[in-house]
């Protein structure tokens, strides 16, 4: 009988985007994008090679690639299926018990867009770090959204109300820089909301004007005030 402590590597992982994007669905404009993958040697025996996978949505231009950073001499390959990799080939990374900052290794790149992507168009990226012959280990699912302006949403309680009524409209979105209210160029509002008074009988048109970090975009609604 042999009692003994199998030795080996082993690496707690993440991956970040930038720009990280607003939400959880990672808005941006179009616009490249940088991937930072971070891996450590967590186990207890130094690791000779270090692999990463890192399958490219096809929503990016696989020949674009920039590194931007890395940690150690690396080899870079990509195949036909979009696959990137990256070859950490003699890296000997120590173990974090033995040497804690020389444990931990990075590779940061930049990789463009397709052109023409429409509004709605998510892409999503995630790694699979292999160290030695270990199985691989994952990191987290980045995500990043070409925005899309239509998305802009307009709360009114009522297109229809009574002179003397408050006419109260108001958007959800976040992050807007600027505000225009324009209830047929006789009251003008650059708040995040409009509450106005109805004091004339007709139909008019309000036009709301919304700017943010993306885009500019003009909604038009018909208000009717009733005697």
């Amino acid at each position: 009988t042999l009692n003994q402590i199998s030795v080996c590597a082993y690496d707690p992982n993440d991956k970040n985007v930038t720009p990280k994007g607003i939400g959880p669905e990672g808005f941006i404009s179009e616009q490249d994008i940088e991937y930072l993958i971070r891996f450590q040697n967590t186990g207890n025996d130094t690791a000779r090679t270090v692999i990463i996978k890192d399958t490219l949505d096809v929503n990016v231009d696989w020949q674009s690639i920039s590194v931007l950073g890395v940690s150690d001499s690396v080899q870079i390959s990509i195949k036909v299926n979009g696959e990137l990799e990256f070859l950490f080939l003699n890296i000997n990374l120590p173990d974090s018990g033995s040497d804690f900052l020389n444990s931990q290794g990075f590779i940061k790149f930049k990789i463009s867009m397709k052109p023409n992507l429409i509004a709605g168009t998510e892409i999503y990226n995630t790694s699979y770090i292999y160290f030695d012959y270990n199985p691989p280990v994952g990191t987290n699912t980045v995500l990043n959204t070409i925005y899309d302006c239509s998305l802009v949403q307009i709360n009114i309680d009522n297109t229809i109300i009574c002179l003397g009524d408050n006419l109260v409209a108001s958007t959800p979105e976040q992050n807007i820089i600027s505000y225009d209210w324009n209830l047929d160029s006789f009251y003008n509002s650059i708040s995040a909301s409009l509450n106005w008074t109805s004091d004339t009988v007709g139909v008019f048109n309000l036009n709301f004007t919304i700017t943010d970090q993306f885009c500019t975009k003009d909604t038009n609604i018909s208000i009717t005030v009733l005697p």
